[in-house]
């Protein structure tokens, strides 16, 4: 089944440049995405002749996706399958559970990672980011879990004493062989 957010049709473009002027009647703004496909398109062949490219013998990854390989790799037909059968996510998914004022209806969790109408319950990922990092998000999310254990220590001064003395000797014993 297609995973278009809407039906495909041909849009008034018989050539595209970039840098051109493009003129989309209004009726076609819901199939920007299409114009922004051909420009990306555009981008890569660019890149991939780029003397530093080149130089350096890079190239494109050439690998082509079942299903989408009866077709010329990066043709227009193998990215519109691509497009149309594989709508996946090759980044680090972030901002799907925004973190916010209470007050604030967008906001799934409090600024204390709480997630709001729920007890005892906190997203520590990076869900969480109310906006996306342009850059990798490994270290943005290392420190909301770095601050999460602080502000979940704070909030839990008697935690401590689960791993002290018998304490922790009788939740071992679970473990031990017999």
């Amino acid at each position: 089944m297609p995973t278009w957010p809407c039906g495909l049709r041909r849009l008034p473009i018989s050539l595209l440049l970039i840098g051109s002027r493009v003129r989309i009647p209004d009726r076609s703004l819901k199939f920007r995405h299409i114009l922004h496909r051909i420009i990306m398109k555009q981008c890569v062949n660019i890149v991939a002749n780029t003397t530093a490219f080149k130089k350096i013998r890079a190239k494109m990854f050439t690998i082509k996706v079942p299903g989408c390989d009866k077709y010329e790799i990066y043709s227009d037909n193998y990215l519109r399958c691509l497009a149309k059968d594989y709508p996946l996510n090759i980044y680090h998914p972030s901002g799907t559970c925004k973190m916010g004022d209470v007050d604030d209806e967008t906001t799934v969790v409090d600024p204390e990672l709480k997630v709001k109408g729920i007890k005892n319950l906190r997203v520590v990922d990076g869900s969480v980011m109310p906006t996306i990092p342009s850059g990798n998000t490994n270290a943005p999310i290392i420190m909301i879990a770095e601050k999460a254990s602080e502000m979940i220590k704070n909030d839990n001064p008697d935690s401590k004493k689960c791993f002290e003395g018998d304490n922790i000797r009788r939740k071992m014993h679970r473990w031990k062989k017999k």
